[in-house]
């Protein structure tokens, strides 16, 4: 990021707390804003004033670049989500899948009549398990 953006990235935070910075540390500041692409300077500032209660340190400022930079991919990081836990699916719920998708399948391939009517069993199907509980 070019150093006048930078600056006004600044000036933006400064704004959303009311407050002047010391030369010193203003220059800290600069210094990690220009290190970063504009478009993710633009985005973690505009985060940073959204999220933050305080003036953000840029330790604060580096974990909201992170939370919105992508990946290598393009996707953006994990922490824009949150933590991430991979789900491992059990046999019976790979089945069910399956057969949702074989369903599915079944339906896009129905004409009108045949989907009505499906539906309509499918309904007399649940009143009839809802009348048995």
């Amino acid at each position: 990021m070019n150093p006048a953006k930078a600056s006004e990235l600044l000036g933006r935070l400064c704004a959303a707390w009311g407050r002047t910075i010391e030369d010193d540390r203003a220059k800290l500041y600069m210094d990690f804003l220009c290190d970063l692409d504009e478009a993710i300077g633009i985005g973690a500032v505009e985060r940073a004033i959204n999220k933050e209660h305080f003036f953000p340190s840029i330790g604060e400022l580096r974990t909201h670049v992170e939370a919105i930079s992508p990946s290598r991919e393009g996707i953006p990081g994990a922490a824009a989500y949150g933590k991430q836990k991979k789900r491992v699916f059990t046999a019976e719920e790979r089945a069910a899948f399956a057969r949702a998708i074989a369903l599915e399948d079944a339906m896009i391939a129905m004409d009108d009549a045949d989907y009505m009517t499906m539906l309509t069993e499918m309904m007399e199907r649940q009143r009839a398990e809802r009348s048995d509980a």
